[in-house]
C-alpha cells in the first residue's frame, strides 16, 4: 500500500533576491515527486517572489504572512496560515535565528516535525552589530533550541552559528549535504554565440562570480581585484550575475574604478548554468563568511577553476586541484594575481568534474530521500 503523501512547510523571508536557499527550494519541488512529499511555501511580507509562478506550476501552494516581525500580528499571522492550511506533518524553516519564532508557533499548533535549518554563518556580522541587537539573536536562537525537533547546517561553521559550539552532542543536529541537480551541466555550449549574446568580447578572460549584492558577498574587494587584473591585462573582464540592495554601491565604485568596459552587470539568471559553461573562464568569490558557498559547487560542475576566500568552508572543496584558497587579508594586488595565474593553468576536463560532483554527497536526489525520512519521523543519518 502506497503511504499517503507527507506535508512539509518551507518558511522562507521572500522577496526578489534569488539566494541558494530559494534555489535549493525550488531544486526539491523540480525533482520531488509530489505522491511523496506535497511542499508548500510561506513567504514573508507581500512583495513579489520571482520563484513564485514556477513553485506554483510545479505544485506548491504559496502562502504570505503579515505584520511587522516579532508583533502579535506576524504570530496570528503565521498561526493562521498553519490552522486554516494544515494540517502539515513538518515545517521546515529557513529563517536562520528567527526560525526560533516561527517554530514556537509550529509547536503550539500540534506540527509535529519542526525543522531549523542553518544555511549561513553569521556570527562575524552578529559581532559587529549593536548589544541589543545580539541580545536579541541570542533570545531567538533559544528559541531555536527549545521548539525545534531536528536541526539541519549546510557546514560545521553553519551549525555552530545557529545550535552552538556543543552541537554535536546533541543528537537532533546534523549535517546536510546542500543538493544541486547537476542535469543541467551535461548540456553542451556554444562559447563564441553565447558571448556574443552577452556582449562581452570573444576573446576576453571572463572572471565570473554569483551572487546577491550583499556585504558578506563582499563585491568591493572583487572589484578593487578586478582593476587591478585589468592593469595587468587589459583582456579581464567581470561577469556579476546577481543583484540586490548594494547594486547603487556596487555601480558607483566601477565607476570609481575606471573599469565600466570590463565589468558586465547581468542581474539574477534562471539559466545560471549554461553561464557558467559557456560565459566564464575562472570563478572568484571572495565572501568574507558563507554557511556553504553552494554556487562553487555549481562553478566546479561547469568544469571551472575557483579562487575563493577563507570565509568559505572547505566543504566545497571536491573537484582535485580546481579550488585555489586565499584570505583576503592578501589584498586586491595578490588576489589579481592569483586570479591571473588561475586563468593561464590548463583548463579542467569538465566531463570528469561533473562525473566527480555527481559521485559526491552534494546531490540533489540524496537530499529528497533524506528529507522524505526526516518529515515521516523515520530513522536517519546526516553527514557531509
Amino acid at each position: 500500500m502506497t503511504p499517503r503523501p507527507v506535508r512539509a512547510l518551507h518558511v522562507l523571508w521572500g522577496g526578489k533576491e534569488q539566494g541558494g536557499v530559494e534555489t535549493w527550494v525550488r531544486a526539491l519541488m523540480r525533482l520531488g515527486r509530489r505522491e511523496s512529499v506535497e511542499r508548500d511555501v510561506l513567504f514573508h511580507g507581500t512583495g513579489p517572489c520571482d520563484y513564485e509562478p514556477e513553485l506554483r506550476s510545479l505544485g506548491a501552494r504559496v502562502h504570505r504572512c503579515s505584520g511587522a516581525l516579532r508583533s502579535w500580528g506576524y504570530s496570528d499571522s503565521v498561526r493562521k496560515v498553519l490552522q486554516n492550511e494544515g494540517p502539515y506533518d513538518a515545517i521546515h524553516c529557513h529563517l536562520h535565528y528567527f526560525s526560533g519564532v516561527v517554530l514556537r508557533i509550529a509547536k503550539k499548533a500540534g506540527i509535529p516535525i519542526r525543522i531549523a535549518h542553518s544555511h549561513m554563518n553569521l556570527a562575524a556580522v552578529a559581532n559587529q552589530t549593536g548589544l541589543l541587537k545580539r541580545l536579541y539573536r541570542r533570545y531567538v536562537a533559544r528559541g531555536v533550541s527549545r521548539h525545534a525537533t531536528h536541526g539541519l547546517a549546510v557546514s560545521r561553521n553553519a551549525a555552530v552559528d545557529l545550535f552552538g559550539t556543543e552541537w554535536e552532542s546533541d543528537p537532533r543536529w546534523g549535517l546536510i549535504a546542500p543538493g544541486i541537480d547537476f542535469t543541467p551541466f551535461r548540456s553542451r555550449v556554444m562559447r563564441a554565440e553565447l558571448r556574443t549574446e552577452l556582449g562581452v568580447p570573444v576573446n576576453a578572460l571572463t572572471v565570473g562570480h554569483v551572487g546577491v549584492f550583499t556585504a558578506e558577498k563582499n563585491h568591493l574587494h572583487l572589484l578593487a581585484s578586478t582593476a587591478a587584473a585589468v592593469r595587468a591585462n587589459p583582456r579581464v573582464h567581470l561577469l556579476l550575475f546577481g543583484d540586490g540592495a548594494l547594486r547603487p554601491q556596487i555601480q558607483a565604485a566601477i565607476a570609481a574604478a575606471g573599469i565600466d568596459r570590463h565589468v558586465t552587470l547581468l542581474g539574477y539568471r534562471r539559466d545560471i548554468e549554461r553561464m557558467l559553461l559557456g560565459a566564464v573562464d575562472v570563478f572568484v568569490f571572495p565572501s568574507t563568511s558563507e554557511g556553504f558557498g553552494q554556487v562553487v559547487l555549481q562553478a566546479q560542475a561547469a568544469g571551472l577553476r575557483c579562487v575563493v576566500s577563507d570565509g568559505v568552508p572547505t566543504e566545497v572543496d571536491v573537484v582535485p586541484d580546481a579550488v585555489r584558497r586565499l584570505p583576503l587579508s592578501a589584498g586586491p594586488e595578490r588576489w589579481a594575481q592569483a586570479i591571473l595565474a588561475t586563468a593561464a593553468l590548463p583548463p579542467l576536463d569538465q566531463s570528469a568534474s561533473l562525473r566527480v560532483l555527481e559521485r559526491s554527497p552534494f546531490s540533489i536526489e540524496q537530499n529528497l530521500a533524506l528529507l522524505e525520512d526526516i518529515y515521516r519521523g523515520r530513522a536517519f543519518k546526516l553527514s557531509l
